[in-house]
């Protein structure tokens, strides 16, 4: 009797290990998320015709990826958009060309941000790109202004943290527009070295500017 309890208990260990999915054999998923400043301030260059146009291509790139999530966001004030699917974020993108949005509210957004990432399903989100798409207007106030760093800054490192990615696995690209003559190319190389070279908060986190 006590040697068939023993067989029986390797049985039912040998049974349920053959069903047993780890953590190392589920896919890893990649979470790509966009945020869109669509505003217009007097005297700034806003979005122009070739950021809306890699906006739509980046995102039909993604279009049919199984292993891949997505979110995207459209600045507006206290009335943004924010769509989870690729159905949704092609209808947020035909807006763009509707006319300009409010000013982006950096505290509202990046609150409400959190709030759809908490309430969407990102299981296994290994990896993370984040995908900036701003105004000159913008980027000067989050680099400089009152601002610092609220947003391209903070809110990668929290989403790292929140859908527990390792730091390397994350990447922060940083579309601005080119005919911008007042953002200085030393501020944003400073801003892209911060993570790294700052000895009391070192980061792996990849950061990139683009002008478009």
């Amino acid at each position: 009797m006590r040697y068939s309890y023993i067989f029986l208990l390797i049985a039912i260990t040998v049974f349920n290990s053959s069903f047993y999915i780890g953590p190392s054999s589920v896919p890893g998923k990649v979470y790509n998320f966009f945020y869109l400043d669509n505003s217009h301030a007097k005297n700034y260059q806003s979005f122009t015709e070739d950021m809306f146009e890699m906006v739509e291509r980046k995102v039909d790139s993604l279009n049919h990826q199984k292993d891949t999530y997505l979110g995207l966001y459209l600045s507006n004030g206290q009335k943004p958009d924010f769509a989870s699917n690729y159905k949704g974020a092609k209808t947020i993108i035909n807006k763009l060309t509707n006319g300009y949005t409010i000013e982006p509210n950096s505290f509202f957004d990046k609150s409400l941000i959190f709030d759809n990432v908490l309430s969407a399903d990102l299981s296994y989100t290994k990896e993370i790109n984040l995908h900036f798409f701003v105004t000159e207007s913008y980027l000067l106030n989050d680099l400089m202004g009152s601002n610092a760093g609220l947003l391209l800054n903070s809110l990668p490192h929290e989403l790292q943290h929140l859908l527990g990615c390792d730091e390397e696995s994350v990447s922060v690209v940083i579309y601005y527009p080119a005919l911008s003559k007042k953002i200085q190319v030393q501020a944003l190389q400073k801003f892209c070295n911060f993570n790294t070279l700052h000895k009391a908060f070192p980061s792996k986190i990849k950061f990139q500017f683009q002008p478009i």
